[in-house]
């Protein structure tokens, strides 16, 4: 009997530890389904871009697979069947869990993590001018966006306004904002400020030619050149020396003197211009009033999807321009085609660093909630012309080949400025922005210009997406998220 005894112990033993966990589990349950089911958070605050995880209490692991999450407003925040709300885009929102006929709400708030704020400090005219500056290049990027005011001719622009509250006075701007705009204008405008005590005293000079709103100077952008003149861009230089005699003129006008540091800013055409201003001041090529001092390390020149003015070769590409000009901060952007013409392969390239921003997916969410918020007309056309459908490196591939196969087509600046340069003329003018008085085509531009479209024709969704990063608010608030 003993030995039988011995022989069943194990089997009691178990049986006694599984009726014991069945009593815990059964004690356990009970003691749930006495609590009354509530969800984790009634108000929840995050961040743009954030992922918290709400649940509903008092309820077991088999149990919570019944409920069913909702969102009001998705565009907010979004949350999926685990309770793992996402938030998208600043604002309000109701998330809902809805178990056995009942609802349970967590009331959401969606902030933005970034703000599309950046401020100016004289502390940045002080730094290695080498050494890249979000926030110098924020208020660049922002000052450049202001050069378009219709207002400054009269007073009281939002430019004249916005260097006021940095300190910069003696606001001056040549006639080209006066007169109606042509192919050899290039409006500009600059300010100063007086930094510093003693041995460290300098004069600040901003220079921001004209980056939006120009009208038919646009057309100067077709005009290659045939390298006689200038070896160059030949409408950029133009624009460049433009900018320079006003930038003499100022000097003198306003009386500076002595130890001086220039600010340049500028986006697309502006851009182009400042980077040939920057090169030329930088190798002493602009010829400014006797007793004006200053290195190249004095100079700060923050440029934004900059197309290429400077003649580099062929075979070169935009990078090798760089040494010796690392204090022209050329600012890109991969869903941009225009800072790749006139292409490389024409010989066309930039002076100084070229930076492009963070453009993930994660970042890109960031950016669209502060568009949307701060700029929610550009966010609509933006939204509108995000078609591609492709990551931000897919984009700037896209652009490379897209240009490399236009210059294939042209052959070289000559021949551009010879037969092609009126078919881009009005293509730009029909597609984007309307130029006055071009002639019409001839038959065989017409020809060419049936050539041109097959090149972009198939791809024309991917093309208008390949600009959806060139407006200067897009731009800005790419940086604002870095």
């Amino acid at each position: 009997m003993s030995v039988i005894i011995k022989k069943l112990r194990p089997a009691v033993v178990c049986a006694c530890a599984f009726g014991l966990a069945v009593s815990g589990l059964s004690a356990d349950t009970d003691a749930l389904a006495a609590k009354k089911p509530s969800i984790s958070k009634k108000i929840l605050t995050m961040k743009v871009g954030q992922k918290k995880t709400l649940k509903l209490k008092n309820i077991t692991k088999k149990q919570s697979g019944r409920v069913k999450w909702s969102s009001f407003r998705e565009n907010v925040a979004t949350v999926n069947k685990k309770g793992v709300v996402r938030a998208k885009s600043s604002g309000q929102t109701t998330i809902s869990a809805r178990y056995k006929k009942k609802t349970y709400t967590c009331k959401v708030t969606v902030k933005n993590e970034y703000t599309l704020n950046t401020s100016y400090l004289d502390s940045q005219l002080e730094k290695n001018s080498k050494a890249y500056d979000n926030g110098f290049a924020g208020v660049s990027l922002k000052l450049s966006m202001f050069t378009g005011d219709t207002a400054i001719p009269s007073g009281g622009s939002a430019l004249e306004k916005a260097l006021a509250e940095m300190g910069y006075d003696r606001f001056v701007f040549n006639d080209y904002y006066r007169v109606p705009t042509s192919d050899h204008s290039m409006a500009v405008s600059c300010a100063a400020k007086t930094i510093g005590e003693g041995a460290d005293r300098f004069t600040a000079i901003v220079i921001l030619p004209r980056s939006r709103n120009y009208g038919n100077e646009w057309v100067s952008n077709f005009t290659m050149g045939d390298g006689t003149d200038t070896p160059d861009h030949k409408g950029f230089s133009d624009s460049a020396r433009i900018v320079s005699d006003f930038l003499n003129k100022y000097i003198t006008d306003i009386g500076i003197n002595g130890h001086v540091k220039f600010w340049i800013a500028g986006q697309s055409r502006g851009a182009a211009v400042g980077n040939l201003l920057a090169k030329r001041l930088a190798d002493a090529e602009i010829t400014l009033p006797a007793g004006i001092s200053y290195e190249r390390s004095d100079i700060y020149a923050y440029l934004f999807a900059t197309p290429g003015a400077a003649y580099a070769g062929i075979g070169t590409n935009r990078q090798d321009l760089k040494t010796g000009y690392e204090f022209i901060h050329n600012v890109l952007f991969y869903s941009d085609v225009v800072p790749l013409m006139p292409p490389e392969q024409l010989g066309f390239g930039i002076y100084g660093q070229i930076l492009r921003p963070d453009e993930s997916s994660e970042k890109k969410e960031d950016m669209l909630a502060l568009l949307k918020d701060g700029y929610p007309n550009v966010y609509t056309i933006y939204e509108g012309m995000d078609t591609g459908g492709h990551t931000a490196e897919e984009d700037l591939t896209k652009a490379r080949e897209i240009t490399s196969q236009m210059a294939e087509l042209v052959g070289d600046r000559k021949e551009f400025d010879a037969k092609w340069k009126n078919i881009y003329l009005y293509a730009v003018s029909k597609f984007l922005t309307p130029i006055d008085g071009l002639p019409a085509l001839t038959a065989d531009e017409s020809m060419r210009m049936i050539s041109l479209l097959a090149v972009i024709g198939t791809d024309a969704g991917d093309m208008i997406s390949l600009l959806k990063d060139h407006h200067p608010e897009v731009e800005f608030a790419w940086l604002c998220v870095q």
